[in-house]
C-alpha cells in the first residue's frame, strides 16, 4: 500500500481525523509506511486538488530539506551558525532524523513538498515535535494547522497525553501560532547553540 493520506484539503473542504472531518465517514487501513484514508462521502475525487498530509518517504527528504531552507532563510541572520545548521539540516542529517522520528509532509497536486513537521514519542505518555515549516507562498493557507493536527493525531495514537516543542526568540509568528493552538510556555529554557530555546507544551 502506498503512503497514506492523513488529511486532504480541496475547494470543497476537509477530510481528516479530527473535527474538520466530522461530516465525513472514514476507514483507515495501516500498512508499512503509512495510513490510507478512504472518504466515503465524496469518493476518490476528494484527492484531485489542493494538498494532502502524508508520511514522508525517502524520496521526499530532499523536498523536506528544501522546504525547511526556504521557510527559515528569512531568519538566518538572527540565528547562530550552529543553530541555523541544526534547524535546516543537511540531507544526511534529515535521513538520520527520519529514522528517529515520523516526518509528515504536505504534498501538493504536483507531488512537491509544501510543508513538513516531525514527531516522535519521547517517553511514557509524552510526544515531541520539531522541524515544522511551510513554504512562504503557502503560509497562512491552513497548511500549518493541518500539519500540526496530523502530528498530534499521530502522537495521540501512540498513547501520548502531552506534547512538547522547542522554539526560539526569532520565531515570533510561530510562537503566536502555537499559542493559538493550545501550547503554553513551560518555563524550561535551555541553550541551543548559543541561543535560548524555550519549551512549549500542550495536553492532548
Amino acid at each position: 500500500m502506498s503512503v497514506g493520506c492523513l488529511y486532504h484539503h480541496d475547494e470543497r473542504g476537509w477530510a481528516g481525523s479530527t473535527s474538520r472531518g466530522v461530516f465525513l465517514k472514514e476507514f483507515w487501513a495501516g500498512a508499512g509506511a503509512g495510513l490510507q484514508c478512504y472518504n466515503t462521502a465524496f469518493g476518490d475525487d476528494m484527492f484531485s486538488a489542493g494538498y494532502r498530509i502524508e508520511r514522508a518517504c525517502a524520496a521526499d527528504l530532499p523536498g523536506v530539506v528544501g522546504c525547511l531552507a526556504e521557510a527559515f532563510e528569512a531568519y538566518r541572520t538572527r540565528y547562530t551558525e550552529g543553530g541555523f545548521a541544526d534547524t535546516v539540516p543537511t540531507l544526511e542529517a534529515c535521513e538520520r532524523r527520519s529514522r528517529e522520528m515520523t516526518i509528515l509532509v504536505a504534498r501538493d497536486d504536483a507531488g512537491a513538498v509544501a510543508g513538513t513537521i516531525a514527531c516522535q514519542k519521547a517517553g511514557p505518555g509524552e510526544g515531541h515535535l520539531r522541524g515544522m515549516a511551510v513554504r512562504p507562498a503557502l503560509q497562512g493557507a491552513g497548511v500549518a494547522n493541518d500539519l500540526l493536527a496530523s502530528a498530534e493525531a499521530e502522537l495521540k495514537s501512540l498513547g501520548c497525553l502531552r506534547v512538547t516543542l522547542d522554539t526560539t526568540i526569532p520565531l515570533e509568528r510561530a510562537i503566536r501560532f502555537y499559542e493559538r493552538n493550545g501550547y503554553a510556555a513551560t518555563g524550561v529554557v535551555t541553550d541551543f547553540f548559543g541561543m535560548p530555546l524555550f519549551e512549549y507544551a500542550k495536553d492532548l
